[in-house]
């Protein structure tokens, strides 16, 4: 399944989860996790194995039922199809888009189309979050879902060595080839940060939890986290063995 029909899905799947509740939750209650990752620092990885632990819990509190991963290739494609967007709107009330339409413009102010793409993005990476229940991977989701109450707010670091050794293999690259292609992706990440929502992605004032990969295991930092989310709900005792 390629991107686009990725997003589609994840979209007709919210909608469904949605239809026929008779209340929603109050926008930004249930938990949603970002992660933020230098290239090679493991952010994929890590939100596949916060998910398989999620769904290990031993609970029924349906706040851990239905997680999904929104990834950096799925925020492509919602910055090139405006319809991908626009295709949340009916999926929280009136008032709440105008509360986010405040946050975007904040962001963004009144810079011209060439941040329109981003705005477009922000917004739909709000909407996503509001909903709950979603790991966002890139893309600014911390920025974009700032002060919202479930929000978990993830970086991941790690020497650029030690990205080089578990890039290497997966870019099918020399040494040489992957380290130059680390740093550009880095510079690309934090450029993003500062031309669109003017700060610097690298400061650790904008998360949660900040975590070096080459020192604590992808398993661990999972388990961090899932404790953060179960405390949010009050379902410590559920942590998976």
């Amino acid at each position: 399944m390629d991107s686009n029909a990725r997003v589609e899905q994840f979209i007709s799947d919210t909608k469904s989860r949605l239809v026929g509740q008779r209340k929603r939750l109050p926008p930004g209650t249930l938990p949603f996790v970002t992660i933020t990752s230098q290239s090679g620092a493991g952010g994929n990885i890590l939100a596949k194995k916060l998910l398989e632990h999620i769904d290990h819990c031993d609970s029924d509190n349906p706040a851990l039922k239905g997680w999904r991963i929104f990834d950096k290739s799925m925020c492509q494609q919602v910055l090139t199809r405006e319809h991908l967007a626009t295709s949340m709107n009916d999926l929280l009330d009136e008032k709440y888009h105008s509360q986010i339409a405040e946050l975007v413009m904040g962001i963004f102010g009144d810079q011209g189309m060439q941040n329109a793409a981003y705005a477009r993005l922000s917004r739909f990476l709000r909407t996503v979050a509001s909903l709950g229940k979603v790991i966002i991977l890139g893309h600014g989701g911390a920025m974009s879902t700032l002060g919202l109450a479930g929000g978990n707010h993830l970086r991941l670091v790690a020497p650029l060595s030690a990205r080089v050794a578990r890039m290497t293999p997966v870019l099918q690259l020399d040494e040489a080839h992957t380290l130059r292609e680390i740093q550009q992706r880095d510079r690309d990440r934090r450029q993003l940060w500062k031309t669109h929502y003017q700060i610097d992605s690298a400061d650790p004032e904008h998360y949660d939890l900040v975590c070096n990969t080459d020192r604590v295991s992808i398993d661990t930092i999972a388990r961090m986290q899932l404790t953060l989310i179960l405390e949010q709900l009050g379902e410590r005792q559920a942590m998976p063995a």
